[in-house]
């Protein structure tokens, strides 16, 4: 299976991104219709609770069955049928929050096709989406008061 290393900095276009430690970082390599995870940051190996070599060749619906069917499942399949950036052109991206119900948060992913597969940035924005509702709940105490007060 594939190794994370600088030789591979070529093969996976956004290595060298400088991901903060907050981003789970996922490449998924796509042949003969399967979806093999090939690299996963430190971040994903400890909320799964599985070593980073033992995920890396691993089907991402064996890991994670509980996303078969759903958006981010869509997600990840519409970015593979994307077309493939040329060299300098604007790499297409496909974004959407997802709501990931077994850890009850919130998560704002980015998907980037390249050649093999696709890369998968996904940010935890529970704490965001968090303050949104609180903020829509304050809203809409204050206009209910406004309205009473008419």
């Amino acid at each position: 299976f594939c190794k994370f290393s600088f030789c591979n900095l070529l093969k996976y276009p956004l290595a060298g991104i400088a991901v903060s430690p907050r981003v789970y970082l996922i490449y998924i390599l796509c042949k003969l219709d399967v979806e093999q995870l090939t690299f996963v940051n430190d971040r994903v190996a400890e909320a799964v609770g599985i070593q980073k070599e033992e995920l890396q060749g691993r089907i991402i619906w064996e890991v994670f069955p509980d996303v078969v069917k759903t958006e981010f499942y869509t997600q990840v399949h519409r970015a593979m049928t994307l077309p493939r950036p040329l060299a300098n052109a604007q790499q297409t991206v496909v974004q959407f929050e997802y709501f990931y119900a077994p850890w009850q948060r919130w998560f704002e992913n980015r998907i980037y096709p390249f050649a093999e597969g696709v890369s998968v940035f996904v940010t935890d924005i529970s704490d965001r989406k968090q303050a949104e509702n609180a903020l829509r709940k304050s809203e809409e105490k204050f206009r209910n008061k406004a309205r009473l007060r008419k």
